[in-house]
Protein backbone atom coordinates (compact mmCIF):
# COMPACT_ATOMS: atom_id res chain seq x y z
CA UNK A 1 0.00 0.00 0.00
CA UNK A 2 1.06 3.77 -0.38
CA UNK A 3 2.99 2.79 -3.58
CA UNK A 4 4.21 6.08 -5.65
CA UNK A 5 1.72 7.68 -8.11
CA UNK A 6 -1.56 6.35 -5.96
CA UNK A 7 -4.22 7.74 -5.28
CA UNK A 8 -4.82 8.18 -1.27
CA UNK A 9 -8.11 8.50 0.19
CA UNK A 10 -9.07 9.52 3.68
CA UNK A 11 -12.63 8.66 5.20
CA UNK A 12 -14.20 8.60 8.38
CA UNK A 13 -16.90 6.80 10.67
CA UNK A 14 -19.11 5.62 13.22
CA UNK A 15 -19.86 2.84 14.66
CA UNK A 16 -23.29 4.38 15.83
CA UNK A 17 -24.69 2.41 19.00
CA UNK A 18 -28.45 2.72 20.34
CA UNK A 19 -28.97 0.80 23.64
CA UNK A 20 -27.48 -2.98 22.48
CA UNK A 21 -27.76 -1.59 18.67
CA UNK A 22 -25.61 -0.66 16.27
CA UNK A 23 -26.40 0.74 12.65
CA UNK A 24 -25.92 -0.51 9.78
CA UNK A 25 -26.47 0.45 5.96
CA UNK A 26 -26.57 -1.91 2.51
CA UNK A 27 -24.45 0.17 0.15
CA UNK A 28 -24.69 -0.09 -3.73
CA UNK A 29 -23.31 -3.48 -3.95
CA UNK A 30 -25.79 -4.96 -1.72
CA UNK A 31 -23.14 -5.29 1.04
CA UNK A 32 -23.81 -4.79 4.78
CA UNK A 33 -21.54 -2.23 5.93
CA UNK A 34 -20.78 1.05 8.28
CA UNK A 35 -21.67 4.43 7.26
CA UNK A 36 -18.70 6.24 6.25
CA UNK A 37 -17.24 8.69 3.66
CA UNK A 38 -14.79 10.80 2.56
CA UNK A 39 -13.33 13.84 4.54
CA UNK A 40 -14.09 17.13 2.71
CA UNK A 41 -11.49 19.98 2.70
CA UNK A 42 -11.47 21.98 5.76
CA UNK A 43 -12.89 19.14 7.38
CA UNK A 44 -11.77 16.98 11.02
CA UNK A 45 -12.10 13.30 11.31
CA UNK A 46 -14.95 14.04 13.79
CA UNK A 47 -16.91 16.46 11.78
CA UNK A 48 -16.65 14.37 8.76
CA UNK A 49 -17.91 11.31 10.17
CA UNK A 50 -20.41 12.88 12.06
CA UNK A 51 -21.52 14.25 8.71
CA UNK A 52 -21.33 11.35 6.70
CA UNK A 53 -23.33 9.25 9.02
CA UNK A 54 -26.89 12.19 8.78
CA UNK A 55 -26.32 12.26 5.26
CA UNK A 56 -26.06 8.51 4.80
CA UNK A 57 -28.51 7.20 7.08
CA UNK A 58 -30.90 10.52 8.70
CA UNK A 59 -29.09 9.67 12.12
CA UNK A 60 -27.55 12.76 14.26
CA UNK A 61 -24.76 10.75 16.34
CA UNK A 62 -22.83 11.97 19.20
CA UNK A 63 -18.73 11.00 18.91
CA UNK A 64 -17.60 9.15 22.31
CA UNK A 65 -14.27 8.31 20.67
CA UNK A 66 -11.80 7.07 18.25
CA UNK A 67 -12.11 3.42 17.60
CA UNK A 68 -9.65 2.11 15.32
CA UNK A 69 -8.68 2.93 11.71
CA UNK A 70 -9.29 0.08 8.51
CA UNK A 71 -6.84 0.70 5.57
CA UNK A 72 -7.58 -1.13 2.03
CA UNK A 73 -6.81 -0.89 -1.65
CA UNK A 74 -9.85 -0.34 -4.16
CA UNK A 75 -10.12 0.34 -7.66
CA UNK A 76 -11.49 3.67 -9.09
CA UNK A 77 -15.00 3.15 -10.25
CA UNK A 78 -14.15 6.27 -12.50
CA UNK A 79 -10.16 5.56 -13.59
CA UNK A 80 -9.56 2.27 -12.74
CA UNK A 81 -6.40 2.58 -10.62
CA UNK A 82 -5.89 1.52 -7.07
CA UNK A 83 -6.46 3.57 -4.34
CA UNK A 84 -5.22 3.54 -1.38
CA UNK A 85 -7.74 3.98 1.93
CA UNK A 86 -7.82 5.03 5.00
CA UNK A 87 -10.91 4.93 7.31
CA UNK A 88 -10.82 6.69 10.79
CA UNK A 89 -13.40 4.61 12.92
CA UNK A 90 -14.82 6.40 16.15
CA UNK A 91 -17.46 5.12 18.87
CA UNK A 92 -20.93 6.61 19.32
CA UNK A 93 -24.09 6.63 20.29
CA UNK A 94 -27.59 8.65 18.85
CA UNK A 95 -27.50 12.05 19.52
CA UNK A 96 -29.30 12.99 22.21
CA UNK A 97 -32.56 15.56 20.76
CA UNK A 98 -32.86 18.91 22.20
CA UNK A 99 -35.77 19.09 24.38
CA UNK A 100 -39.28 19.31 23.04
CA UNK A 101 -41.06 22.95 23.70
CA UNK A 102 -43.82 22.33 26.69
CA UNK A 103 -47.25 23.37 26.49
CA UNK A 104 -47.64 26.97 27.49
CA UNK A 105 -44.34 28.12 26.36
CA UNK A 106 -43.44 29.80 22.51
CA UNK A 107 -40.87 28.91 20.57
CA UNK A 108 -39.43 32.10 21.75
CA UNK A 109 -39.50 31.82 25.44
CA UNK A 110 -36.35 30.75 27.51
CA UNK A 111 -33.11 29.39 26.27
CA UNK A 112 -34.39 27.02 22.92
CA UNK A 113 -32.14 24.83 21.50
CA UNK A 114 -28.65 25.74 21.08
CA UNK A 115 -25.24 24.76 19.04
CA UNK A 116 -25.67 21.36 18.00
CA UNK A 117 -24.37 18.80 20.95
CA UNK A 118 -20.49 18.09 20.20
CA UNK A 119 -18.71 15.01 21.56
CA UNK A 120 -20.07 13.76 24.62
CA UNK A 121 -17.69 12.16 28.00
CA UNK A 122 -17.23 8.27 27.67
CA UNK A 123 -20.02 6.28 28.18
CA UNK A 124 -22.77 6.04 30.89
CA UNK A 125 -23.28 3.28 33.30
CA UNK A 126 -25.12 0.23 32.00
CA UNK A 127 -24.33 -3.48 31.41
CA UNK A 128 -21.63 -4.21 29.25
CA UNK A 129 -21.29 -6.72 26.21
CA UNK A 130 -21.68 -9.43 28.12
CA UNK A 131 -24.83 -11.88 27.46
CA UNK A 132 -28.25 -11.22 28.82
CA UNK A 133 -31.26 -9.00 27.82
CA UNK A 134 -30.30 -5.88 28.84
CA UNK A 135 -29.35 -2.54 26.63
CA UNK A 136 -26.03 -3.75 25.29
CA UNK A 137 -22.62 -1.99 25.86
CA UNK A 138 -22.96 1.04 28.65
CA UNK A 139 -25.24 3.15 25.91
CA UNK A 140 -28.60 3.28 27.37
CA UNK A 141 -31.48 2.64 25.92
CA UNK A 142 -35.27 4.10 25.73
CA UNK A 143 -36.94 6.41 22.82
CA UNK A 144 -34.90 7.39 19.50
CA UNK A 145 -32.90 9.98 20.81
CA UNK A 146 -31.07 11.81 16.99
CA UNK A 147 -34.11 10.90 14.89
CA UNK A 148 -37.30 13.14 14.48
CA UNK A 149 -40.41 12.53 16.28
CA UNK A 150 -41.70 8.43 14.85
CA UNK A 151 -38.95 8.40 12.24
CA UNK A 152 -36.55 6.29 11.29
CA UNK A 153 -33.29 5.78 10.22
CA UNK A 154 -33.25 5.93 6.30
CA UNK A 155 -31.21 5.50 3.85
CA UNK A 156 -28.98 7.67 1.26
CA UNK A 157 -30.71 6.13 -2.10
CA UNK A 158 -28.88 9.17 -4.23
CA UNK A 159 -25.98 7.46 -3.07
CA UNK A 160 -27.01 3.95 -3.78
CA UNK A 161 -27.44 2.93 -0.56
CA UNK A 162 -30.65 0.76 0.22
CA UNK A 163 -31.22 0.51 3.78
CA UNK A 164 -30.40 1.76 6.77
CA UNK A 165 -31.35 -0.10 10.43
CA UNK A 166 -30.41 -0.66 13.57
CA UNK A 167 -29.55 -4.35 14.53
CA UNK A 168 -28.64 -5.90 17.78
CA UNK A 169 -24.31 -5.70 17.41
CA UNK A 170 -23.95 -9.35 17.82
CA UNK A 171 -25.61 -9.87 14.57
CA UNK A 172 -23.88 -6.59 12.66
CA UNK A 173 -20.86 -8.90 13.66
CA UNK A 174 -21.97 -11.83 11.09
CA UNK A 175 -23.68 -9.97 8.59
CA UNK A 176 -20.94 -6.73 8.13
CA UNK A 177 -19.25 -7.70 4.61
CA UNK A 178 -15.73 -5.92 6.47
CA UNK A 179 -16.43 -4.56 9.72
CA UNK A 180 -17.51 -7.13 12.20
CA UNK A 181 -14.34 -7.31 14.42
CA UNK A 182 -14.34 -2.70 14.78
CA UNK A 183 -18.00 -3.37 15.78
CA UNK A 184 -16.71 -5.98 18.69
CA UNK A 185 -14.34 -4.10 19.48
CA UNK A 186 -16.51 -0.97 20.13
CA UNK A 187 -18.78 -3.29 21.86
CA UNK A 188 -16.28 -4.40 24.24
CA UNK A 189 -14.82 -0.19 24.69
CA UNK A 190 -18.11 1.01 25.19
CA UNK A 191 -19.09 -1.34 27.78
CA UNK A 192 -19.57 -0.83 32.05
Amino acid sequence: MNEVGRKHEVSAGIVVFRGGEVLVIKNRFGEWVLPKGKVELGETLEEAAVREVEEETRVRADILKPVGTSTYTYLSEHAGEPVDKVVHWFLGRVAAQPEQERPGESAGSGSGPGPRPGPRPGPGPGPGPGPGPGPGPGLGSGPEPGLGPGSRPAPQQEEGITAARFIPWRDAVELLKYDGDLVRRAAAEAGP
